[in-house]
């Protein structure tokens, strides 16, 4: 067993660096998408409700009225 350990101690070390790299890494994105929104978004109410006006709708189910639509 001692081997075993010893031969599979470097792809554990690889696998744990890759690991650690990427959550680094997603946590930086998170944080710099936080950063953009709160720099870019304004504060207000948004109608969701309904359509905006001149919104066309992208998708449709054609066996119910389920619409999406984008800005």
């Amino acid at each position: 067993m001692a081997v075993w350990l010893a031969e599979a101690r470097r792809p554990f070390d690889l696998y744990a660096a890759i690991v650690a790299g990427s959550a680094v890494s997603y946590n930086l994105d998170l944080w710099l998408y936080g950063r953009t929104l709160e720099r870019s978004l304004k504060p207000g109410v948004v109608d969701v409700d309904g359509p905006q006006a001149g919104a066309q709708p992208v998708w449709k189910v054609h066996s119910s009225n389920i619409r999406i639509y984008f800005k």
